[in-house]
C-alpha cells in the first residue's frame, strides 16, 4: 500500500504487549508474538492505537480464557503518520452478543488530511538548458571551465580505489560550474 493511504490493521494477533512496550497495556509481559508484532510495527512505523490512550483496566481487555483469565490479544494498528487523526481507542464488554471470547475494538477517527509539502527541486533543474544547447559558445564554455576545474581538483592517479572519489569530484565541479555561469530558467507567469 502506498504511504500516504490511511491504514488500518486489526484482528486477534495473539500478542500480549507488557508495560515497556505499550503504554498503557492490560497485560504484565509481553510474549513472543508481542515482540514480533513490536519489531513489525517499528519496520513499518505502525502504532497500536488501544495502547495509546489511558483507560481503566476494565476497557483495555479483549479475550476472556475459559478459565476466566483476561488478556489484550487484539489491536487496532494505524500508521503513525495518522496518529493525529486517532482520538480515542478501547474495549467494549460486548463480546455476548457476537458469539465470541473476544471483545470489539472500536477507535474514534478525525481524518485531517493535509496538503503534501512540495519537494525542492534540485540546482541543476533550474537551468536553462535548451538555452546552453542551442548555444554553441556557451556549450563550449562551460566545457572548457568544467575541464579547468576538474584538472585542478585531480592531482592524483586513477585506480580502481579511488574511481568514486574522482567521479564524485567531477560531479560536484560540474555543478558549482554549471550554477556559477550558466543562465536559470525563466518563471512562467501563471
Amino acid at each position: 500500500m502506498p504511504l500516504h493511504n490511511f491504514l488500518v490493521i486489526s484482528g486477534d494477533l495473539n500478542a500480549k504487549l507488557g508495560p515497556d512496550d505499550g503504554k498503557f497495556t492490560y497485560n504484565k509481559e509481553t510474549n513472543r508474538n508481542g515482540e514480533l508484532l513490536i519489531d513489525f510495527m517499528k519496520e513499518f512505523n505502525l502504532f497500536s492505537s488501544n495502547t495509546s490512550f489511558m483507560k481503566p483496566k476494565g476497557q483495555l481487555w479483549t479475550f476472556e480464557y475459559p478459565k476466566g483469565g483476561r488478556a489484550q490479544l487484539d489491536y487496532l494498528i494505524f500508521r503513525k503518520k495518522w496518529r493525529n487523526s486517532v482520538e480515542d481507542a478501547r474495549s467494549y464488554s460486548t463480546f455476548s452478543t457476537v458469539c465470541s471470547d473476544h471483545r470489539v475494538i472500536s477507535a474514534t477517527l478525525k481524518l485531517s488530511p493535509r496538503v503534501s509539502k512540495h519537494a525542492v527541486t534540485h540546482p541543476m533543474k533550474r537551468i536553462d538548458w535548451k538555452e546552453v544547447s542551442t548555444n554553441s559558445k556557451m556549450s563550449k564554455d562551460f566545457a572548457i571551465q568544467v575541464f579547468n576545474k576538474f584538472q585542478l581538483l585531480s592531482t592524483t592517479d586513477v585506480d580502481t580505489e579511488n574511481v568514486e572519489d574522482i567521479y564524485l569530484k567531477l560531479i560536484k565541479s560540474t555543478e558549482e560550474v554549471a550554477l556559477a555561469t550558466l543562465p536559470k530558467k525563466k518563471r512562467r507567469k501563471n
